[in-house]
């Protein structure tokens, strides 16, 4: 995704920045689509993760600690057979 400015919008000068109906400047929007663009830009391309989630980060998050907690309980289960002498 690239940012294009938003060149041609109408410069409202004249507006009041405190009035909730006014409309934005161009300049305003422009630095917003810029500052979205780059937390899209540092966050990255959900495709290029490596879970089975890519739906979003929560649930790719999600999917990684579902993998977490299970290696958690195995490395648990083999520490006791360990110490209870059985052989793995």
């Amino acid at each position: 995704m690239s940012y294009v400015p938003k060149t041609d919008w109408v410069d409202y000068d004249s507006l009041d920045p405190l009035n909730p109906n006014a409309i934005p400047k161009a300049n305003d929007l422009n630095r917003i689509e810029q500052g979205i663009a780059d937390i899209d830009s540092e966050i990255g391309d959900l495709e290029n993760l490596e879970t089975t989630d890519k739906t979003n980060l929560v649930g790719a998050i999600n999917e990684l600690k579902e993998v977490t907690d299970t290696g958690n309980t195995n490395m648990i289960m083999i520490k006791r057979k360990l110490r209870m002498g059985v052989r793995i």
